[in-house]
Parts: structure tokens; sequence; C-alpha cells
């Protein structure tokens, strides 16, 4: 691999629907980076707010801004038309109603080398605080047999508790541009959840060098609609595509289709225990706390999502008792 040049151009892909509370402060985020040499492309996914209007102001204000207004079509639909827009070295994605650390662009530059992407953690913010989630493999540079053995094989699942090596996030990743619009293109806008996994793991299953820091740049906010239980068949419709499209995707690599396979079901798994942790109630090895008898008295530590999810199943099934 050929060293690329010391100031590339990165394009921003932002998609963008209904935040107009967010959003102000997202583009100021990336419009104060230290890294100057951006593209920010600002996709209006049919927005009925007043976030069109907004983005159209920031454009006139900064002549590094193209926004794009198109009908609404889903987030996959909004990152592929920003996608074909860009024109950078590099891409990358913020979320609308997120924001991001002032040297972002500026660390993951400079880390990325010549790597085909490199992986930063993210900071969740809940509003009173913030909590850093980091990958689960060690700060450094994989490629070769490491990559496959060290990344690769646990990508998904480590093989403890709903452990992922990489996380799903595609916005806390800069990518070479070839690598992402060879993946993120041929998604499709059917896949209406898990549209990072999507795209985040097969791309990675092509690169041939990554980097994986534990410096946590991405801000995500933790809004109050976040967690959501599965309420009908359509959306159980929605897993099962996203299943099949990764299955389709990871049987192309013979040599690691079966791990993969083993991977993604406990990762299925763990985002249908994240929206009704009552499906794995009967008889899985994967339910936390089975064996327990009723009336047993419980202490959950840890209020991140999984911990707000089990304290909710428990005071609605009223068969433990929460102490702590």
């Amino acid at each position: 691999m050929k060293k690329r040049c010391s100031e590339p151009l990165i394009s921003i892909v932002v998609p963008i629907y209904n935040v107009q509370k967010y959003v102000s402060k997202c583009i100021d985020s990336i419009i104060g980076q230290t890294y100057h040499n951006l593209e920010i492309i600002l996709v209006d996914d049919g927005s009925t707010d007043s976030s069109p209007q907004i983005c159209d102001e920031y454009s006139k204000r900064d002549n590094r801004i193209k926004v794009i207004h198109k009908i609404n079509e889903g987030l996959v639909s909004a990152r592929k038309a920003g996608v074909r827009a860009a024109i950078g070295d590099y891409i990358a994605y913020v979320d609308g109603d997120d924001w991001i650390e002032q040297n972002m662009y500026e660390q993951l530059v400079y880390k990325i080398n010549d790597a085909d992407m490199v992986i930063c953690g993210v900071k969740r913010d809940y509003g009173k605080y913030v909590s850093c989630e980091m990958n689960k493999v060690k700060d450094r540079s994989y490629e070769g047999k490491e990559l496959i053995e060290t990344v690769f094989k646990r990508m998904m699942y480590t093989g403890d508790f709903f452990e992922r090596g990489i996380q799903p996030h595609v916005y806390n990743v800069l990518f070479t541009a070839d690598l992402l619009k060879r993946n993120q293109l041929q998604i499709s806008n059917e896949i209406r959840v898990g549209e990072d996994a999507a795209c985040l793991y097969p791309t990675l299953l092509e690169a041939e060098k990554i980097c994986v820091t534990s410096e946590c740049f991405y801000h995500y906010q933790m809004r109050d609609n976040s967690i959501m239980g599965v309420n009908d068949e359509t959306e159980l419709e929605r897993y099962k595509i996203l299943y099949s499209y990764l299955r389709m995707r990871f049987s192309a690599k013979e040599e690691l289709k079966e791990n993969l396979f083993y991977q993604l079901d406990h990762f299925m798994l763990f985002m249908l225990m994240l929206k009704e942790i009552g499906l794995l109630q009967d008889g899985s090895d994967l339910f936390p706390y089975k064996g327990l008898s009723l009336n047993d008295k419980i202490v959950v530590y840890g209020a991140g999502r999984f911990g707000c999810e089990i304290v909710a199943y428990l005071k609605k099934r009223n068969e433990y008792s929460v102490v702590l």
C-alpha cells in the first residue's frame, strides 16, 4: 500500500431527518474541526420540520457545505445519496442529532496512515452523565493473518456474554472512499434496522488493513425514544431482512463463513434482546439470570441501554425484587 497525502480531502456525509433541535450543534462541531480539508454533505431526507432551512443557511456561510434535498426513503437511501456525491479520498458519517470532538478528523487522519479504515470509540451522552463505548480489540493496526484471527473472527461476538469485538457503528469510522462506496451502495433500501451493521461488517471484511483506537471522539446523543420494544410483525420482518442480507454477504467468505454465521446468530439475539428481553426467557443459554427463584432479590449494576432494559423487564414481570 502507498502512503496517502498528508492532507487528503475528507467527505463527511450527514443524514438529516427532523432533527431541528440538534442539527445546528452537529454542523457546528463539523465546521469547527481542527482539520479543515473537508467536504460536508448534508442530506435532508425529506424532513418536515425546519431542518432543511437550517441546512440551507449553513451552506451560505461555509463553501465546504453541500446540501442534498430528497424525498424520505430512510437512512440507507440518505447515506447512498451522500456517498454518490462525495469526492473525498476518505468518507465519514455523522448522524444529524450527534456531534463530534473538535480534533476528531485530525486524529483519525493521522492514525489511519496506510490503512483502509480507522475506528475510534464512542461517547454516549445520557444528559446527566457520559459513558465511553470502546471496541474490544487492542489499540493498534491489524493486517494479514492477525486481522483475520483477532478481528474478523471476533468482530460481532467475542465469546463473552453479548460482547462484540468491533461495535456495529459507522459514524465512528473513517473509511477510504473506494472501499466504502463499494459496500454502502449495494445495501438495499429495504434495510430499516441495523443499517450500520449492514454496512460496517461487510466493509470490514474487505479491508486489508485497519487501525483501532480506544479514544472516544464521537458523541452519540441518547434520546428518550432510543429504547423501543418490538411492537408488531413489521418490525420483526425488518430484522429478518437484515439477517438475510448479512448471511448473503458472509456466504462469499468461504473460509470464514461458518464462524461468521455463528457470530451473526449471537449478534441478532443481542439486538432482539435489547428490543424485547423476554424473547430469550424460555430455554435460552444466553439468558443472563436464568436459574433464579421467584422473589429472589436482584442488584443491577450498570445503567446503560442493556441495564435499563433488564430493570424495566424485571419490574414489569414482578417475579423478582430489584433492590438496588
